[in-house]
C-alpha cells in the first residue's frame, strides 16, 4: 500500500457517512430514480460516452473508501480531547487553521481541537506528522483553546514545513485532489511522482510503502545501501557494521529518490554504536523505529477501532442492524447523514439533467467534495449508543 495523499485534504474530514444501501433513506417521490442502484444514472437527452457515467453503486463504494480512509487516520483519536497534555506525540493527525492562526505564523492543531475549537473554519488537513505537540490556543492563535487552556506560548520542538500553508512538493502548489502524491518518510512533505528526484522507480508505485525524496536521499546518502535493489542480507555479518560492509559492495550510482516495497526495510538498518550516532547527528533518530511508520500508525488505529466495530456503530456492513436496534435519537442522526448525502447527489443529478447530459464521475466527485467541506467532522464512533438491544 503506497503512502498516497488522501483526497479532499483542503477541506474538513467527513468520517461518519454510512454506505450500506439497505439503510439508505427513500428519496422523495419527485426525486425518485426510476432505475435500480446497479444501473447507470442517465438523462434521455444526453449523449456522453458510457465510460464517463456513474452508478449509485460507484457512489456507495466511493463513500465506503472515504470512511475507511478516515478510520485509518482517526480510528485511535478522540474528538473531545486536546492532545497537548500528551506532549510531543510520536505520530498524530494534524490540521492547520487559516482562519485562526496569526499572520506570518505556522501552527498545527490536533483532531479534537479541529472539531471543538475550529469547527467550520478553513482547515488544511496535514495527514499525520511525527513528534508534534498541539499548538491550538498558544501565542500563534487569536483565541484560547476550548479543550485545554493552560499551554506554553510556543512548542519549541515542533517542526513545520510548507504543508502548514497548504503547499506541497517541490512545485509548492496546493493539492488539487486530481493526482496521487507520495509522502517522504523523512521530511514528511508530499510529492508528485514526476517531481521527485527520481531514482530507481519500481514497476508499480502501488507496491511502494515508503519513499525518501531526492533531497532527503542526497542528505542521507548512506540509506541508499538499504534499498530493495542494493541490500543483500548475505552481505551482512553479525557483529560487524552493516553499513560499512554494504557500502563496500554497493554499486556507485547516483542517489535520487529512494523507494521501499515494505516499511520494514527499517529493520535492515545497522544498529551499531557508530551508526546510531550517525542517525542522531543527521537528525533521523526515529529511522530505526518501525512504529514511527505511517503503516504502523494505521494498523494500530484499525486495532483501536475493532471494539467499536463489534457493537456495529462504525462498520458499514452492519449499519442496517444498528439502525434497526438503536434508539430514535441515534437513528435520526444516522438518517440525517444519509439525507445530506442524498441532497448533494440529487442536486448533481438535477444540474446534469438541466444541462441535457448524463451524470458523470466528476459531477459526483464535486458533490462529495462539497459534502466534505460543508459537513461537520463527526465520527460514527461518537454517536450515542443508548437504546441498543443486546
Amino acid at each position: 500500500m503506497s503512502e498516497k495523499k488522501k483526497e479532499g485534504t483542503e477541506t474538513n474530514v467527513e468520517t461518519e457517512a454510512l454506505t450500506d444501501s439497505s439503510t439508505r433513506p427513500i428519496l422523495d417521490e419527485k426525486e425518485q430514480i426510476p432505475e435500480s442502484d446497479s444501473k447507470v444514472l442517465k438523462d434521455a437527452t444526453a449523449n456522453t460516452s458510457s465510460d464517463e457515467l456513474i452508478t449509485l453503486q460507484d457512489i456507495m463504494e466511493a463513500q465506503e473508501r472515504l470512511e475507511e480512509e478516515a478510520e485509518d487516520l482517526l480510528g485511535g483519536e478522540s474528538g473531545n480531547v486536546c492532545t497537548y497534555p500528551q506532549g510531543y506525540k510520536p505520530r498524530q493527525p494534524l490540521y492547520s487553521c487559516r482562519d485562526c492562526t496569526k499572520s506570518g505564523f505556522q501552527a498545527g492543531i490536533c483532531y479534537g481541537c479541529s472539531i471543538n475549537c475550529h469547527d467550520g473554519h478553513d482547515l488544511v488537513e496535514l495527514y499525520t506528522k511525527r513528534n508534534f505537540c498541539c499548538d491550538c490556543g498558544n501565542s500563534k492563535f487569536k483565541n484560547p483553546c476550548k479543550l485545554y487552556e493552560e499551554k506554553k506560548p510556543l512548542n519549541e520542538r515542533n517542526e513545520y514545513n510548507q504543508n502548514f500553508n497548504g503547499l506541497y512538493c517541490t512545485c509548492s502548489q496546493p493539492y488539487t485532489g486530481e493526482e496521487d502524491m507520495f509522502q517522504c518518510c523523512i521530511c514528511e512533505d508530499w510529492f508528485h511522482l514526476e517531481h521527485l528526484s527520481v531514482g530507481s522507480v519500481p514497476q508499480s508505485v502501488d507496491d511502494v510503502e515508503e519513499i525518501i525524496c531526492g533531497s532527503c536521499a542526497d542528505r542521507l546518502h548512506f540509506l541508499r545501501v538499504y534499498t530493495d535493489e542494493i541490500y543483500k542480507k548475505e552481505s551482512v555479518v553479525e557483529g560487524e557494521c552493516a553499513l560499512k560492509r554494504l557500502s563496500n559492495v554497493a554499486p556507485k550510482t547516483s542517489v535520487g529518490a529512494l523507494y521501499f516495497r515494505s516499511y520494514r526495510w527499517r529493520e535492515r538498518l545497522c544498529k551499531c554504536r557508530s551508526c546510531l550516532n550517525l542517525y542522531e547527528d543527521t537528525d533521523v533518530p526515529f529511522i530505526t523505529d518501525v512504529s514511527d511508520c505511517v503503516e504502523e500508525f494505521v494498523l494500530n488505529n484499525r486495532k483501536s477501532a475493532e471494539p467499536k466495530l463489534l457493537d456495529g456503530s462504525q462498520d458499514s456492513k452492519v449499519d442496517r442492524m444498528v439502525v434497526e436496534t438503536v434508539g430514535r435519537e441515534t437513528a435520526i442522526t444516522l438518517f440525517a447523514g444519509f439525507e445530506e448525502m442524498k441532497q448533494k447527489v440529487v442536486a448533481a443529478m438535477k444540474k446534469a439533467a438541466d444541462e441535457g447530459r448524463e451524470v458523470r464521475k466528476e459531477d459526483i466527485n464535486a458533490a462529495f467534495a462539497e459534502l466534505e467541506s460543508a459537513r461537520k467532522r463527526r465520527r460514527i464512533a461518537e454517536l450515542p449508543t443508548e437504546g441498543v438491544v443486546e
